[in-house]
């Protein structure tokens, strides 16, 4: 799993910086402006960044990565687990960003984001908890085509259902960000079992 994972890290420094580069300007954008109020600005940098473990299987895939793991000993399971897991941190990473961003300009006088814990993994984690196992079990082209559908629907849900949207109290805060981790929990395990199956 920790070579996977280094193996990723070093994919996302070669290929993926503008991703995490763009994501890190966006996330700032809000603050500086003072629009702090704009769904767009918490939404767009959660989707660029759920692309991230997606683009990197796309690599993977391209460079017959794929092929030469299933001789490596390392199960599939454990490699389709690995691109979840760098998700996961990737998400908690920004959202820990949101929150140091909310208190330094917060103590400048500036209104924070105030995304919550359950409300911003949500937004990081439904499209790629939803298209995901299409990638696993389509390849990296059909994927593609279902994870674009699915940008499009969580950006119209973000900047449409959700503008406006009062903050979650604590305890329904929590139930949300369970049930966050749950549907990605749930979508891992489906990706295992498809790719399993998978003639590579």
């Amino acid at each position: 799993m920790l070579a996977c994972l280094k193996k990723d890290c070093y994919l996302i420094w070669g290929y993926c910086r503008y991703l995490l580069l763009v994501s890190v300007v966006f996330a700032f954008i809000p603050y500086l402006t003072g629009d702090t109020g704009e769904t767009f600005y918490a939404a767009y940098p959660r989707l660029f960044m759920g692309m991230i473990p997606l683009t990197l299987y796309t690599y993977d895939e391209r460079e017959h990565w794929c092929s030469y793991c299933a001789a490596l000993p390392v199960s599939r399971r454990t490699y389709v687990l690995a691109k979840y897991l760098l998700g996961l941190l990737i998400s908690a990473a920004l959202l820990l960003l949101t929150f140091v961003l909310d208190m330094l300009f917060g103590s400048m006088g500036r209104l924070p984001l105030g995304l919550s814990a359950g409300l911003g993994l949500t937004m990081s984690l439904a499209v790629p908890a939803a298209t995901m196992p299409f990638l696993f079990w389509l390849g990296a082209e059909k994927g593609r085509i279902v994870y674009l559908i699915g940008v499009a629907v969580g950006a119209a849900l973000s900047v449409g259902v959700l503008t406006d949207l009062p903050q979650p109290e604590a305890a329904s805060d929590a139930v949300l960000l369970l049930a966050a981790l749950g549907f990605y929990a749930l979508s891992a395990l489906l990706s295992v079992a498809l790719y399993k199956n998978r003639e590579l």
